[in-house]
């Protein structure tokens, strides 16, 4: 309830003060502490603002109709704190602009105007020409003239400016409010790539593990099955890395399109058809040399950290310096180690195992990464379906070289 509507002995509750302790908060200062946390904010700021202008137009001489418009913005300054809104602020904002003093109008259609820049470059242009249209226009007709002359040129100046900025002001609030509405969307489609780039990835190195390490192998198709997966995830990573799409500028439609769901999973299909499409390319033989993989070849290999020095290991095992310390061996075994032939057979096996252990290339004094790593077939394989997947125009080049060369064989036979 405004202040001259209050009946005497009623606080600004509308109840009448209760006696409270020394130490307890008024209801007074409950109100006050309420409101004031209300108008924290750009919220609250601008409902600051706008009360401080209206301020000073009371009292003042009022454009024509001003009467009215200072009673509808009243009425909004009188919404609780805590029911007021941005479409409340936004229309206190217009209302304000038909009534405020014409000292300021210059100033208040010029900061506005720098406000729609980064909104909208080309309609902040728009509307900065025809501020110094006015602005040039007025110059040039009050020059030279005084009295009443000068006051109806001024007050139809006036009204140009509250004209301009209530027009200025409708595309403040409309771009504002479209600029984070995509903020808004493109959060929430953000979150939508990253869950779905994070499932295609973890479903592909689930389908290579199980590939690779379970042998549960899909034959025939294991390996369209990895380069499908691969294309995924390339598709997925190209979702992640684009080019952000301007929040200002875009129309609220066009971030709904390019943020859907339907776009989404249009973009990895095309990355997934890509991978699989080249993936025949290799296996025609249309694409051949060191740099693609040989489908014949693809598969796991064992993971090796190094080849083993068979010799330094075989002379590092000399039997006969261990003969000493066999006290608790037989007397056996202690009489054939000692025998010259015997030292000899048993380092030749020791070499023979060690050159098997070498040839698979299996470590033996190192803890192993892993069983079986993609060999370097399969790898050229993923890293070539990853990128078709990544890039929309890889197949497609690939498929107008194809169509180029068919054409030049085409014309030579038929010369």
């Amino acid at each position: 309830m405004p202040e001259h509507d209050q009946k005497p002995g009623e606080d600004g509750l509308g109840k009448a003060p209760k006696t409270v302790s020394a130490t307890a908060p008024t209801p007074e200062a409950i109100s006050r502490a309420k409101k004031s946390a209300d108008l924290d904010g750009p919220l609250g700021q601008l409902r600051n603002t706008m009360e401080v202008t209206l301020s000073s137009v009371r009292g003042a001489k009022l454009p024509d109709g001003g009467e009215l418009v200072l009673e509808d913005a009243n009425a909004i300054l009188a919404i609780e704190p805590k029911d007021f809104t941005w479409a409340h602020a936004y229309r206190l904002e217009k209302l304000v602009a038909r009534i405020r003093p014409a000292d300021g109008l210059e100033f208040e259609v010029d900061r506005q105007i720098e406000i729609l820049k980064p909104l909208d470059p080309d309609v902040q242009t728009h509307y900065r020409t025809r501020f110094d249209t006015l602005k040039q226009g007025f110059a040039t007709e009050s020059g030279g003239k005084s009295g009443n002359d000068l006051k109806a040129i001024e007050t139809r100046y006036a009204l140009d400016l509250r004209s301009l900025l209530v027009r200025v002001l409708n595309d403040v609030h409309w771009k504002s409010a479209q600029r984070y509405q995509n903020r808004i969307t493109l959060e929430k489609y953000t979150l939508r790539v990253c869950g779905a780039s994070g499932l295609l990835a973890a479903l592909f190195f689930a389908a290579l593990f199980l590939i690779g390490v379970w042998g549960w192998a899909f034959s025939p198709y294991s390996g369209i099955i990895l380069a499908l997966g691969a294309g995924l995830v390339g598709a997925g990573f190209s979702l992640l890395t684009s080019e952000p799409i301007p929040l200002a500028g875009t129309s609220l439609e066009e971030m709904r399109r390019r943020t859907g769901f339907s776009f989404m999973v249009l973009r990895i299909g095309v990355g997934a058809i890509g991978a699989v499409i080249l993936y025949f390319f290799f296996e025609a033989g249309l694409l051949d040399g060191v740099l693609f993989p040989e489908l014949t070849a693809i598969g796991f290999a064992p993971v090796s950290l190094g080849k083993i020095d068979v010799e330094a290991l075989a002379a590092a095992l000399d039997v006969s310096k261990a003969a000493a310390g066999l006290n608790a061996i037989t007397k056996e075994v202690a009489d054939g180690l000692a025998n010259e032939g015997v030292r000899e057979a048993v380092a030749q096996a020791v070499r023979d195992n060690v050159e098997a252990q070498s040839e698979s290339k299996v470590t033996l004094f190192s803890k192993p990464l892993g069983a079986f790593v993609p060999n370097a077939d399969l790898s050229k394989l993923l890293v070539w379906s990853f990128v078709a997947g990544f890039s929309e125009k890889l197949v497609t080049s690939f498929l107008a070289r194809v169509e180029e060369s068919q054409s030049t064989q085409t014309q030579n036979q038929n010369q």
